[in-house]
């Protein structure tokens, strides 16, 4: 593996693989290639190939499969995205393109991996995880990042507008309202009390609405309310009108000071009677 130089007291390194092509002589058989090494020699497979059991074959890149195209986070709490590596016969090693994002951790069981990311503001953006084996042969699975913003327990929903494009909608419990559930929802809006009566939201996380008390002449809830017939207390007739009443006496009667009883007319003391000589009153 060694010569002599001419100095004849120091030795250089033979390239085998050079002397072997100018003498027509090959050292590595089939497709490998003879790579120099100090004071020896390798075969070895061309880039793209692997040995696999003493043969060169062309390097089939890993294969990965993930659970999606998108991961949907939510502030605060813990997301998990799963997918899987195969790259038969061969060594490899899975990352994420420009670092694990802080918070988040990547575990491994078996071919089956798990992101974890417990995301503390909006982030949305691609994700690329990368699978690169011994030959440096690389695939990647692109990952959209969606962050859910819906506050007091909104649930995040996706609507795909197109093909290409994917909108976060959240979808709120009937005590909130507004584009992430932040508001309380005013219940007076969709809900009504008897009408004059006063509407007061319930606030949230409640639900309904609560109402002041029925107008005068009525009685319920003041969401519905109906009028008080207070007819009995007149001693003859009576005329309802919306929450209230009317009572007025037969001919001969007059209504008294009380609005409610009526008392007889005494024609003969008015002189409304049309007695010429004697009168004499009568119920």
């Amino acid at each position: 593996g060694f010569q002599l130089n001419a100095d004849q007291r120091s030795c250089d390194d033979i390239d085998e693989c050079i002397d072997a092509a100018l003498n027509d002589n090959e050292l590595c058989l089939g497709s490998f290639e003879c790579l120099n090494t100090v004071g020896s020699y390798l075969c070895v497979c061309p880039p793209e190939y692997q040995n696999r059991s003493g043969v060169c074959q062309v390097n089939i890149p890993p294969r990965i499969t993930g659970a999606g195209s998108i991961l949907l986070v939510k502030i605060g709490e813990p997301s998990v995205y799963n997918f899987s590596v195969v790259d038969d016969g061969d060594t490899y090693n899975v990352g994420v393109v420009g670092g694990i994002p802080t918070g988040a951790r990547l575990t491994y069981d078996k071919g089956n991996f798990t992101f974890s990311w417990n995301v503390q503001q909006v982030q949305n953006l691609p994700l690329t995880f990368y699978v690169v084996d011994s030959s440096n042969a690389t695939t990647h699975l692109r990952v959209q990042v969606l962050t859910c913003g819906c506050q007091n327990e909104g649930n995040c929903t996706l609507n795909m507008l197109n093909d290409t494009s994917v909108i976060v909608i959240c979808v709120c419990s009937k005590a909130y309202g507004g584009e992430f559930c932040e508001q309380d929802r005013n219940g007076c809006l969709e809900a009504s009390c008897f009408t004059g009566v006063q509407c007061f939201d319930v606030p949230a996380p409640g639900v309904g609405i609560t109402c002041g008390p029925c107008p005068i002449g009525y009685s319920g809830d003041g969401r519905h309310c109906a009028g008080i017939n207070n007819c009995g207390l007149c001693t003859q007739l009576c005329n309802r009108t919306a929450g209230s009443y009317t009572c007025f006496c037969n001919t001969g009667y007059t209504l008294a000071a009380d609005y409610q009883t009526c008392s007889d007319i005494n024609e003969c003391l008015l002189g409304t009677s049309g007695c010429t000589q004697l009168c004499n009153n009568t119920v």
